[in-house]
């Protein structure tokens, strides 16, 4: 069965079914427990477990001490915006060899076929097993998504979800390259803890939401930087296609320039080399040329040449 991941507070996820994780006497706990019975309403809640632990031992599936382990039963969902809540038997980890992992698997088995015989089309459920049961958050998630992928609904379920809560829990799954909506953050968190004292709460969430902000203003600067960081390379773009853009006028002109020479001193080659008392300066003439076409160096040949030049004007006075 496809299942989805979700980050929000499981008492206003709308589902057929809540699944709650239980003990043997269907008693309130701590954590989600506490949530779902002071949400749906903890009188109705309590009584309705009352009933439905009864009900269960006169059909002989729950003893003296309550349900066993690995069982589910079913009650009405009272104020939550489910229709029904689920609670499940789950074991606590003692040491990992102590048949708790096929336990877990088995009390959601059980609470999936439960889900099937109300005719539940969704179920919502919390890490069975993390929290007050000492199951490792990333081993539960692994557990419980193992059982949702095989499971083949009898009836007509087709959606679950796993849903989480606490920040550390998200962390660790999203290290492992998961990915889900987030409905709440930190600072939902904090302010719905009861475990700390009302000054407590609104301090730490306080800070959480600081830290937010603080969190949103480096994500600005950032921007901002990253903003003249391309600001200054466009810059330093266009400066450089300006310096292009000289080096290739200065390099025609350069070109003009030496066609222009080349043309003056191919004339006055030829002028010398008409004249028998400048012929054998021509001849040096061309030779520094031929020179200069083998890559002497540029400063070599000019020196060569002006002399060679300043040779033909003494003998033509």
């Amino acid at each position: 069965m496809e299942f989805t991941v979700i980050r929000d507070d499981i008492t206003r996820v709308k589902a057929d079914a809540l699944i709650l994780p239980a003990n043997a006497g269907l008693v309130i706990e701590s954590g989600v427990s506490k949530a779902v019975f002071d949400a749906a309403g903890r009188k109705f809640l309590t009584e309705s477990c009352h009933k439905a632990l009864k009900d269960a031992r006169g059909r002989n599936e729950a003893g003296v001490r309550g349900l066993p382990e690995g069982s589910a039963v079913r009650t009405l969902a009272g104020e939550l915006p489910d229709t029904f809540v689920i609670h499940t038997v789950i074991p606590s980890w003692k040491n990992g060899e102590s048949g708790e992992e096929e336990a877990l698997r088995a009390a959601l088995t059980a609470a999936l076929k439960q889900a099937d015989l109300i005719g539940a089309r969704s179920v919502v459920l919390p890490l069975l097993g993390a929290g007050s049961r000492h199951f490792d958050s990333v081993t539960s998630f692994t557990l419980l998504s193992g059982v949702l992928r095989a499971y083949e609904p009898a009836g007509s379920l087709a959606e679950a979800a796993i849903c989480l809560y606490d920040t550390e829990t998200c962390q660790r799954l999203k290290a492992l390259g998961f990915t889900f909506p987030e409905r709440i953050d930190e600072a939902y968190v904090l302010a719905h803890d009861e475990t700390l004292p009302p000054p407590a709460v609104e301090v730490m969430s306080s800070a959480a939401k600081s830290a937010g902000a603080a969190g949103k203003a480096l994500q600005k600067q950032a921007g901002e930087t990253a903003g003249e960081i391309a600001r200054r390379a466009k810059f330093m773009h266009s400066q450089a296609r300006q310096a292009s853009f000289d080096f290739q006028q200065h390099a025609a002109q350069a070109g003009r320039d030496a066609k222009f020479l080349a043309n003056e001193a191919s004339r006055a080659f030829h002028e010398a080399m008409k004249n028998p008392q400048t012929k054998e300066y021509a001849k040096q003439a061309a030779q520094i040329i031929g020179e200069a076409a083998l890559g002497i160096a540029a400063d070599q040949v000019l020196r060569k040449a002006l002399g060679a030049a300043s040779k033909i004007i003494r003998k033509k006075k």
